[in-house]
């Protein structure tokens, strides 16, 4: 019994589950840049407070000791920014080594046969072109025999 592997289907939902994981990866590369905005916010804040405790403490309205604490807020902002921007860089750099994985896997393309049996033709060269007109591979069932015959 002669069956038609279908290498070039194979190779097409190992491409359209690497692109559903690429398209996954964008959404969380996405997500990141949102954070590192959401975290400017806070050393602005931090800014605004040395900024404006500096104001009060020329006027009188504010001890030296506000300043201080403020500024140290200041400082534990940006800290927090800085830590927060080298794990996002380090998430990059593991995002982009996972989307060169499924490349190079999707690429490969794995072609698995319905059943189990012996191949007896592989009609297809390393690189080549599959054809419709004829199995890409030839099996033989263990134990199936099918015969057609016209009467």
């Amino acid at each position: 019994m002669e069956l038609m592997a279908a290498p070039a289907a194979t190779a097409v939902k190992a491409r359209v589950a690497a692109a559903a994981l690429i398209m996954l990866l964008i959404m969380l590369v996405l997500v990141l840049l949102l954070l590192s905005v959401e975290q400017a916010e806070p050393v602005e804040q931090a800014e605004l407070a040395v900024s404006n405790t500096e104001a009060l403490l020329e006027a009188g309205a504010a001890a030296e000791q506000d300043l201080t604490k403020a500024k140290q807020a200041l400082t534990q902002a940006q800290a927090g920014v800085a830590q927060a921007e080298a794990q996002q860089s380090a998430s990059l750099a593991q995002i982009q080594a996972s989307m060169d994985q499924i490349n190079k896997q999707a690429s490969l393309g794995t072609v698995t046969a319905p059943c189990s049996g012996t191949v007896t033709a592989v009609n297809v060269d390393r690189g080549g072109m599959a054809s419709s007109a004829q199995p890409s591979v030839v099996i033989a069932e263990n134990g199936a025999v099918e015969v057609q015959v016209s009467v």
